[in-house]
Formats: structure tokens, C-alpha cells, sequence
């Protein structure tokens, strides 16, 4: 599953879930490998929108990219993003540097979470972009 799906994690999330893979990556706490791995797949989704400053597509095809639910993807765009018709029936969306902060900060909980409140913040700076000075 890992293989074919390459390019459907963000190098983040795919490095995670080989390291799990090879046994090389274990998980503190109560919280099971399934819920884990649930979380995983949202912080992939939530990297994904990040890298997403404009979206021009239905929620529907984005249900399709990401491989989740039409619910899913509409509670993210109406937390993350801002609505914009353009025409009749042309939806599209955008986020503003507060939107982004937003976003930046789910993520950086998430992750905290996944790793009971202690990891490297190395690789997530990377995927993120982010200067490490800041």
C-alpha cells in the first residue's frame, strides 16, 4: 500500500508510516496504532491544503484526490478557507495569513499529539517551509 501510494503522502507523512513499516518508529501513550494512523492521514490531508494557498476545484473532486468524504473536506474548507463565487456555479476558495496560521497550528498540535508532545520539528519545518529561525 505504501508503494503505490508515494504520491499520495506528502514526504512528511510517507517517511512517518515507513518508519513504522521497518519497526523503526514506535508510539508512546494509550492511543492505538489504528487511531495513529487516522491521524496521519488527516495531518496529510491538513499538508496538502497547505500547500494549497487557491483552490479551483468542487469539494467533491477533492473528496476524490484526498480519498475521504465530501464531509470531510467541507468542514476543512469552511475552517480553513474563505469562499469565493466567482460566476454562477464557480466556486472557488482562498486563505488569508490568518487562515494560514490557522492551518499551520492544527498541524503543529497534530503532530505534538501524534509524538505525546515531544518530537523533532525538523521534518515538519521542511514539508511547512518554514525558516528555521523562526
Amino acid at each position: 500500500m505504501l508503494d503505490s501510494g508515494k504520491k499520495f503522502y506528502v514526504k512528511y507523512i510517507y517517511d512517518e508510516l515507513i518508519e513504522i513499516k521497518e519497526g523503526r518508529r514506535t508510539y508512546k501513550g494509550d492511543n492505538s496504532m489504528a487511531s495513529k494512523y487516522k491521524c496521519l492521514l488527516y495531518l496529510n490531508i491538513l499538508l496538502k491544503l497547505m500547500q494549497m494557498r487557491f483552490i479551483h476545484k468542487a469539494p467533491q473532486q477533492l473528496a476524490d484526490e484526498f480519498k475521504v468524504n465530501i464531509i470531510t473536506i467541507k468542514s476543512l474548507l469552511s475552517r480553513f478557507y474563505i469562499q469565493n463565487e466567482k460566476e454562477k456555479d464557480k466556486i472557488s476558495y482562498s486563505r488569508n495569513d490568518m487562515l494560514t496560521d490557522k492551518l499551520i497550528f492544527y498541524i503543529i498540535i497534530l503532530a505534538l499529539f501524534l509524538n505525546d508532545f515531544e518530537f523533532d520539528a525538523t521534518g515538519l519545518q521542511a514539508q511547512l517551509k518554514i525558516d528555521p529561525k523562526k
